[in-house]
């Protein structure tokens, strides 16, 4: 009967610690973490690919920007060898004029009023920003047809060459503040792309650690479990050898007193059956004195659970 209410007591002494849903539950914490570094790993590959657009537009901007420059160069030694062309149909015409003998005195000479027009004409060209020649004629020089006309002549090439260079210079100063605009914004780009970068490497450190603790962690679990799986099957061991002992004791107590009683009763001799009562009152107060052990070492079961429990629970909310 004691036997009995001891297995009734112990069935209902050991409880599950819920080690396996807490598990399942950090497997979903890692899955998210996991998630959250996929999701990083799409910005700072569309980051780049920003970054490699922007590169790609500014190197395109640079070679308009070299390209605005050789047609400026061009435009220039255009501008230069219409010049020596000038100077060269100037010394022609000298040449050709000086055979002319002036002998009228009032007449101008045609060399002064060349080299004139000469001058004049590089001003303008030193200038050449839409700035036209305005009365710079003296009445002397108008006299001459040939020359008003070639000082026209010029004036309209030194206008048309200016309008060409203020437009490139224009298209310049465009390109050059799209430049750099696109040189801002790649700026911008590659700064907010090194701070993911930096965010990136700080959260890989963070996630080893993790980790790591995690494993540490794991790892005491485990010894714990063992640690406390074993200290259950010893203390299940002893209460098994205490039963067994206590069984036999009860048979040989029973036995015993069954042919004591009948020996004694039969011969009629109190004071020997007193003193195995006596015997049998001891024997029954070990028993009492086993199922206290007994009860002592369930409630050790119980205690060692418990600790269990709250090392896990702190354990767990440490890993949190």
């Amino acid at each position: 009967m004691a036997a009995d209410k001891m297995c009734d007591c112990d069935e209902n002494d050991f409880e599950d610690t819920g080690y396996t849903s807490r598990l399942a539950d950090e497997e979903l914490k890692s899955g998210n973490r996991e998630s959250l570094n996929e999701l990083l790993f799409q910005k700072v590959r569309t980051l780049r690919q920003e970054n490699i657009r922007l590169k790609l537009r500014l190197e395109e901007a640079e070679e308009q920007i070299e390209q605005l420059k050789k047609e400026k160069f061009d435009l220039q030694r255009l501008l230069s060898t219409d010049l020596t062309n000038e100077k060269e149909m100037v010394s022609e015409r000298e040449m050709e004029k000086d055979t002319v003998q002036f002998k009228s005195a009032n007449l101008t000479p045609f060399r002064k009023v060349t080299q004139q027009l000469i001058r004049e004409n590089l001003d303008l060209r030193k200038e050449l920003m839409g700035i036209t020649p305005e009365s710079r004629q003296t009445s002397t020089a108008l006299k001459c047809c040939q020359c008003v006309q070639f000082m026209k002549q010029k004036d309209r090439q030194a206008l048309y060459y200016a309008k060409k260079l203020a437009e490139a210079k224009r298209r310049e100063s465009e390109y050059e503040t799209a430049l750099n605009c696109t040189r801002a914004e790649a700026h911008d780009l590659q700064t907010k792309l090194n701070e993911m970068e930096t965010n990136y490497v700080v959260r890989i450190k963070k996630m080893e650690c993790i980790k790591n603790r995690a494993n540490v962690l794991e790892n005491r679990n485990k010894r714990m479990e063992r640690f406390q799986q074993l200290s259950i099957k010893g203390i299940e061991t002893d209460i098994g050898f205490l039963r067994n002992k206590l069984f036999e004791i009860e048979k040989r107590s029973i036995n015993v007193s069954r042919t004591e009683l009948s020996r004694l009763i039969s011969e009629s001799n109190k004071d020997i059956a007193e003193k195995e009562l006596a015997r049998l009152n001891d024997e029954c107060e070990n028993v009492s004195k086993d199922i206290a052990k007994l009860k002592e070492l369930n409630s050790r079961v119980r205690v060692i659970t418990q600790i269990f429990k709250a090392f896990s629970y702190t354990v767990i909310t440490e890993f949190t």
